[in-house]
């Protein structure tokens, strides 16, 4: 064999003693493990449940007018703040004043028509005393006396009859000054007027009705709260007093301390409490309403703004702790 074919057949051989390796080689790095070491060391530990939700006053009411009509006169806009009796709006009295009027005329037509029997009433009685004594001296029949004192019972009557009346009219027109008064509509708390429904002009329906029109909503903004829906799953860890951390996306970087104070008792559906459906699907993911009240809210806060709250639930401190990688 020539030289040069023994240095081709040693190249070769040496070629595939190096691919057998490589193969070897790749073969075992597919099986290693990659980890992660970490040193153990004491830390401080918190457990905590985080949940969205949206910034609402504790206190607020939906202001409406207790009667239907035109609002003739706004007299707030968004934004101000009232005081407990204020008036706010007036709504168009005429019809209610008239009314008014209409029951005091027939409050005074039954006053005096009470004058009036009670007129018939004495002169029946004088008659009756008259036929008495004309009965006792003999001069006139029982059947005359006893006709005397039938009139005098029918006028006795008329007088009740009329002033039963004059009560069902008094009723009438302390009913009617009650509409007429409440045309007016006045701030039911001290507050901040945070939403301003309608305009002067339109039209609103009353609290009689089922879907009475909110005017504006007045709220207490010195007490806030985050009333967030906590999954199912988490609820069990949460407790009344248990803290919290409050971000406000409008207020980036702040952090704004809580505390759990409201956890609802039923569950809701997901999605439920935005469509406003009451449709239960027993495979339905489900939430609990949870309210966390704020401790000394910024006051740029406001009503409506979403927000994330992180119940801490528990907390370890000084505890040896490793990476959870590790």
């Amino acid at each position: 064999m020539s030289k040069g074919k023994k240095i081709a057949l040693f190249i070769g051989a040496l070629v595939v003693i190096g691919g057998v390796i490589a193969g070897s080689v790749a073969r075992a790095s597919g099986k290693k493990i990659e980890v992660q070491t970490g040193k153990v060391g004491k830390k401080d530990l918190v457990s905590k449940v985080s949940a969205s939700g949206e910034i609402r006053p504790k206190k607020f009411v939906n202001v409406s007018s207790d009667v239907a009509g035109r609002i003739v006169q706004l007299l707030i806009k968004e934004g101000d703040r009232v005081k407990r009796g204020q008036i706010l709006a007036r709504i168009d009295a005429k019809r209610y004043e008239e009314g008014a009027r209409q029951s005091e005329a027939s409050l005074a037509a039954s006053r005096s028509d009470l004058d009036r029997t009670l007129a018939d009433l004495e002169l029946s009685r004088q008659s009756l005393d008259r036929q008495k004594k004309m009965h006792a001296d003999k001069l006139v029949s029982d059947q005359v006396l006893e006709q005397a004192e039938s009139e005098f019972k029918m006028k006795q009557a008329a007088v009740e009859s009329q002033r039963k009346r004059i009560a069902q009219q008094a009723a009438v027109v302390a009913t009617t000054q009650d509409d007429l008064g409440k045309t007016t509509v006045m701030a039911p708390m001290d507050g901040v007027v945070t939403s301003l429904q309608k305009e002067e002009g339109e039209t609103v329906i009353g609290a009689q009705s089922f879907s009475p029109t909110v005017i504006c909503v007045v709220a207490d903004l010195s007490v806030m709260e985050v009333e967030i829906l906590v999954d199912e799953t988490d609820i069990r860890n949460l407790a009344l007093g248990q803290t919290a951390e409050v971000r406000v996306d409008a207020l980036e970087g702040s952090i704004i301390k809580g505390e759990v104070t409201e956890i609802g008792s039923s569950a809701i559906p997901r999605g439920a409490a935005a469509t406003g459906s009451n449709v239960n699907n027993s495979n339905q993911a489900k939430d609990f309403k949870v309210t966390v009240t704020l401790k000394d809210p910024p006051a740029t806060l406001r009503p409506g703004l979403n927000a994330t709250a992180d119940v801490i639930t528990a907390r370890r401190e000084g505890v040896t702790a490793a990476p959870i990688q590790a």
